[in-house]
C-alpha cells in the first residue's frame, strides 16, 4: 500500500494534538515530603554512585516537566 503525505500530515497533526492534550492532563504539585523521598532515594544511591544519584534525579524531574 503506497503511503500518501496527506496521510502522514494528518498523522503528525494528531500526533501533536495528543501531546498537547497529554500535557494539559494533569499539573504535578511536590508536596514536601514527596521531594523528602526523593532526597532519601538519592541518598541510598549515592552510596554506590554519585552519577547515578545525579542521573536518577535528573530522570524523575525531566519526567515531571513532560
Amino acid at each position: 500500500m503506497k503511503k500518501r503525505w496527506s496521510d502522514y500530515i494528518y498523522w503528525q497533526k494528531l500526533k501533536k494534538a495528543l501531546n498537547r492534550q497529554m500535557k494539559a492532563m494533569a499539573k504535578i504539585k511536590w508536596a514536601p515530603h514527596s521531594l523528602e523521598d526523593i532526597e532519601a532515594v538519592a541518598n541510598f544511591i549515592k552510596r554506590d554512585s554519585s552519577y547515578c544519584t545525579r542521573m536518577f534525579t535528573i530522570k524523575v524531574f525531566e519526567a515531571v516537566d513532560r
